[in-house]
């Protein structure tokens, strides 16, 4: 389903002239239930329709040449980093403690020295999570080159801040520790959180768990110009009620008289349909067996 199928649907319930063309706070009433009946329904639903694998790749570590823009200032001239490198520390020749990548042309800590240029190393210990994860549901492991099984990291639980100095390599490649660090999407950004690894790997890795995200969400572009609908089409019966329940406290619904039959019908939908949903797609193992003398 297309949200703008879904928009049309859901507009035959207001006051409005033309339900395929949308404007002003109608549309804005629509956007709004949509994405509430999305919220609603992934939290009703089995966690299976949020869980996914993530896969993520830390570097083998970068040289650079850096130049601050002045002393103690956090801006570098020119853009030495990719935006994918954020989080990831920063070992500069001649200072310590290590700094860490904040932006395409910034660090975190200000730069200290009277001299502004300085020979650096990237050490890729931390990787851009781009999804909203509610949870890690599996074991963070990381692969190397070959080697077929991999490593399982240790949840970091010591509250270090830096540990990039504190732990020396044992096995080359394969950290030991990780850790989630959420980003202040307060702030306004799109980068919801990064995994940090410890130590940071001198040879490339891949790292990979499973985790449960929060739904996507419709803008307000998507609304007009078209996109899918982030649930499956077996589903979107589901959701249209709970869209419907949103948008009967609307000043624009049509009909006073069935506001009330909307919030129902969407409550017995969550009870009856949604809450029943299969929790898995596969048949667990049978562990009864058969009983002795049989």
């Amino acid at each position: 389903m297309t949200t703008q199928q879904l928009s049309r649907m859901l507009a035959r319930n207001l006051a409005v002239d033309d339900p395929a063309n949308l404007s002003g706070d109608a549309a804005l009433d629509v956007l709004q239930a949509i994405n509430a009946g999305l919220v609603w329904f992934y939290a009703e639903a089995p966690a299976i329709l949020k869980r996914t694998t993530l896969s993520l790749v830390f570097k083998a570590p970068a040289a650079v040449n850096l130049t601050a823009s002045a002393q103690y200032s956090t801006i570098l001239s020119g853009t030495p980093f990719l935006e994918s490198w954020q989080g990831c520390g920063v070992r500069v020749d001649g200072i310590n403690p290590d700094n860490e990548i904040a932006g395409v042309s910034s660090l975190l800590d200000a730069w200290l020295p009277s001299t502004l240029t300085a020979a650096a190393t990237v050490l890729f210990d931390a990787a851009v999570i781009a999804a909203t994860i509610e949870r890690i549901t599996s074991d963070v492991r990381s692969y190397t080159g070959n080697i077929y099984t991999p490593t399982i990291l240790k949840l970091d639980t010591s509250g270090l801040i830096d540990r990039r100095r504190e732990l020396r390599i044992l096995d080359p490649g394969h950290p030991s520790f990780y850790r989630f660090e959420p980003l202040s999407i307060a702030a306004g950004g799109a980068t919801t959180g990064l995994l940090r690894i410890y130590p940071a790997p001198v040879v490339d890795i891949t790292v990979r768990f499973e985790a449960e995200i929060s739904g996507a969400v419709v803008t307000f572009a998507q609304l007009s110009q078209g996109a899918t609908v982030p649930i499956t089409d077996g589903n979107s019966s589901l959701l249209i009620p709970l869209c419907e329940s949103f948008l009967s406290y609307s000043p624009l619904w049509a009909n006073d008289r069935t506001r009330q039959d909307a919030r129902a019908n969407a409550l017995q939908i969550v009870e009856t349909r949604i809450k029943k949903l299969p929790q898995s797609v596969v048949c667990p193992d049978n562990t009864v067996g058969t009983p002795k003398g049989f």
